[in-house]
């Protein structure tokens, strides 16, 4: 892809700033960013109030200042009019030794940066963030904390011990983003979500988490960032009751709408979807929620729901032996896709076993019943 050529007026133009891919995933999503060029991981989201840009560095320091700093080159070379803010957004850990502290899942507004050399030693400089303001989130930290860059990952408790005489919070890149802003006299905030405590586990808890944590922090500067507020879905009263994305309460304040449309009160829709039961079921609560998701749309919609439950019924051998079942979108064509796992010999004369079963035209017949 070539570069995205750009020239227009002058702006607020803030670059988020994001060390890994998963961090960034929900604001990449969400936001109509588009490719910058093809050299760096950065995207542009060019707005009738600011433009928004994204980079993605990289995990370490080292990453973090070559990459931001070659984004902020371009940026600044192609709107040299622009008012420029870097915002790096991300993940840390919390170092637990220190008197001061915070919980899984916390945003914090970091308040000055450090850094540890290879050899244990701090670097000699440091560097203060501007204010973020705006709190209003009730999930948000309003308290402001120190952080500290480290060149490795922390997995003793000496090490984090030993970090937490200087800040209570730990990360890998901040401080080389910092470091790349001062260099090119640009102003640099930072805001953290909780994600660990530092303990040798780093990798695997943020990995199973990392969508979770993306769509706070999305939530979180979609709520600062009023000008472009408007991708932020309208909050309904029962979203305190479930964990849902953001991309999900879009989708069920769209269901609502048809819903109230056709005459149903939001006191009826959840009576009809069973919603007091769904709650106090036993299952994750991202499951929750795309079970109620999925009763809306029936409520919405019942003869799809006849559909899809004759669908289910006739590919129930094929499920049965552990093949995932999926169809078209809009059930246009009459296919069946079909994933799954082998595993050992006994799986695969099951997988066949369930293939022979499996009757295709009474599928078929179903599908063109839909249009009949």
């Amino acid at each position: 892809m070539g570069e995205l050529l750009l020239t227009s007026p002058e702006r607020k133009h803030i670059i988020l700033a994001f060390a890994h891919r998963g961090e960034a995933k929900c604001f990449l999503n969400e936001l109509d960013f588009k490719p910058i060029n093809a050299l760096s991981d950065s995207y542009l989201l060019d707005s009738e109030n600011e433009r928004l840009s994204l980079v993605i560095t990289g995990e370490g320091k080292e990453n973090a200042m070559i990459h931001l700093s070659y984004t902020l080159a371009i940026l600044k070379e192609r709107f040299p009019k622009d008012h420029f803010l870097v915002h790096n957004l991300g993940v840390c850990g919390h170092l637990q030794d220190s008197p001061i502290k915070f919980e899984l899942g916390e945003i914090v507004n970091v308040r000055t940066v450090y850094a540890q050399k290879n050899n244990n030693e701090m670097e000699f400089k440091s560097f203060s963030t501007v204010p973020n303001g705006n709190n209003n989130n009730k999930k948000d930290s309003k308290n402001q904390s120190d952080l500290i860059s480290t060149s490795e990952r922390i997995l003793s408790p000496d090490s984090s011990h030993h970090l937490s005489n200087f800040a209570p919070l730990v990360d890998r890149e901040a401080w080389a983003m910092a470091y790349a802003c001062h260099k090119q006299d640009t102003p640099f905030m930072c805001t953290k979500i909780i994600s660990d405590f530092a303990d040798g586990e780093v990798c695997v808890r943020v990995k199973e988490k990392s969508e979770e944590w993306s769509d706070e922090l999305l939530r979180f500067f979609l709520n600062q960032e009023k000008q472009i507020s408007s991708a932020l879905p309208t909050n309904k009263e029962i979203l305190t009751d479930l964990h849902i994305t953001i991309s999900q309460e879009r989708s069920l304040n769209n269901l609502m709408r048809a819903l109230e449309i056709k005459g149903h009160s939001l006191e009826q829709i959840l009576e009809k979807c069973n919603y007091s039961q769904l709650l106090a079921e036993e299952i994750r609560p991202k499951e929750k929620t795309k079970e109620l998701l999925k009763r809306m749309a029936d409520l919405l919609n019942p003869l799809e729901k006849e559909l899809r439950d004759q669908l289910e019924e006739a590919t129930g051998c094929l499920q049965k032996v552990g093949f995932k079942v999926r169809f078209d979108q809009g059930h246009e064509n009459d296919v069946v896709h079909l994933t799954t796992s082998l595993e050992n010999h006994e799986n695969i004369n099951n997988l066949i076993a369930g293939l022979e079963s499996f009757d295709y035209l009474k599928f078929k017949e179903i599908l063109r019943g839909r249009d009949v």
